[in-house]
């Protein structure tokens, strides 16, 4: 999987796609991690995400500085379309939002939306399905942030993003 730090992916993938590269993360899930996106591939996909709708169009300043997008706007149609770009069958029919206590049941996946105190937004990590009332970061599958997030250090759960197939 692609880290969203990856130079390679541009600045607003790098500055917030997280989202984005979760939900990329899932769709390796589902081929059995047979598929792995490539820098160009995730790029590709990501352009077609803005272009479909499914994805929030870049902002940039008058400089051209970016300063905001990459928000996934429709996970079930983004998911969908990277998953026939891979060449992956599965398709997604729902992306509920729940309570951060929400169990997964069979064939779901689910995503963690994150926070911590002090900064603004949120983090989005790929969840395992497995909770742990203890520790939390047991929960994480996998984490966008190359070298791990400071939320995924000392931030929290706030809800649950949970995939639900065809």
């Amino acid at each position: 999987m692609r880290f969203q730090t990856n130079p390679a992916l541009g600045p607003f993938l790098n500055a917030w796609g997280c989202h984005v590269t979760t939900i990329l993360e899932k769709v390796e899930k589902k081929s059995g991690y047979t598929y792995a996106w490539t820098d160009a591939d995730t790029v590709i996909v990501y352009q077609a995400g803005i272009a479909n709708g499914a994805i929030q169009r870049e902002v940039k300043d008058g400089a051209g500085n970016p300063v905001d997008g990459c928000d996934v706007l429709d996970g079930v149609k983004f998911f969908n379309l990277a998953a026939e770009m891979a060449g992956i069958p599965d398709r997604l029919k729902e992306y509920a939002h729940l309570p951060k206590d929400y169990v997964c049941q069979p064939g779901e996946e689910e995503i963690l939306e994150c926070a911590r105190d002090g900064h603004p937004g949120f983090h989005f990590m790929s969840g395992n399905g497995v909770p742990d009332p203890v520790t939390w970061q047991n929960e994480i599958e996998f984490d966008p942030w190359e070298g791990g997030s400071m939320t995924a250090r000392v931030g929290y759960i706030v809800e649950k993003r949970i995939l639900r197939f065809v």
